[in-house]
């Protein structure tokens, strides 16, 4: 497995061998290593503000308003989800989730900034609540190079998983729908620099799916991008 990937991608095989040996759960991580990196990570805490849907399957909101509402390609008015706050931005969100594929999920969700003719308050079918937020390890690496040694100087052959540990006891990943924070990327094929100067929005996990949905904007021409991931 390891020549293979050495193949493909060029990296010497000690280390991905280094890699996996570092995930391994069983490690000997000590409560005083875990307290160590909750110190070193208070200072990246974000807020996010996460909510979860109080029916199964939250139900869809019929509409009136003079606007122009999101349409799917054939022109029908995408559901309606219901309107979203975090800090002091307000969003309207509309989905399809069950034609929502990696072809297709940026014709059947928009996540729009509130609609001002919409007759619409905040969702009541979601619980709401203020949560702590952290990034995925890797985002550590690139964001925060320097608490990432500090957390492989505490556990060199752990670290990831160490990191883990302390970020548990932080942070609060039990949501459906996320605004604000940090994205809690499922694969690790993203290239940070390139996303370092937009602004993440939010993520969506799809109904009955592995797939999550993540929205950035850019701060210079104000336009929402979507990004898609699945394990």
């Amino acid at each position: 497995m390891f020549k293979f990937l050495e193949r493909v991608f060029g990296k010497p095989m000690r280390y991905y061998e280094n890699l996996m040996e570092s995930r391994k759960e069983h490690s000997n991580i000590t409560a005083g290593q875990i307290n160590e990196v909750k110190k070193l990570l208070e200072p990246c805490v974000l807020q996010a503000t996460a909510f979860t849907p109080i029916a199964e399957t939250p139900a869809s909101i019929a509409l009136k308003a003079t606007a122009e509402l999101p349409t799917d390609p054939k022109g029908n008015a995408l559901p309606y989800w219901g309107r979203f706050k975090h800090n002091s931005t307000t969003w309207d969100f509309f989905a399809k989730p069950e034609k929502i594929t990696p072809r297709q999920y940026e014709n059947f969700s928009r996540l729009v900034p509130q609609i001002d003719d919409l007759s619409a308050t905040i969702s009541k079918d979601w619980e709401q609540k203020s949560v702590n937020s952290l990034p995925i390890w890797e985002e550590i690496i690139h964001r925060f190079p320097e608490i990432h040694r500090e957390i492989v100087s505490l556990q060199p052959n752990h670290p990831w998983t160490l990191y883990r540990r302390a970020k548990k006891t932080i942070a609060d990943l039990d949501y459906q729908f996320v605004l604000g924070g940090y994205p809690q990327w499922k694969v690790n094929n993203v290239d940070f620099r390139k996303i370092k100067d937009i602004e993440f929005i939010g993520e969506f996990k799809v109904p009955s799916t592995d797939y999550s949905l993540y929205y950035f904007k850019d701060p210079v021409n104000n336009v929402l991008d979507i990004k898609i991931q699945s394990f």
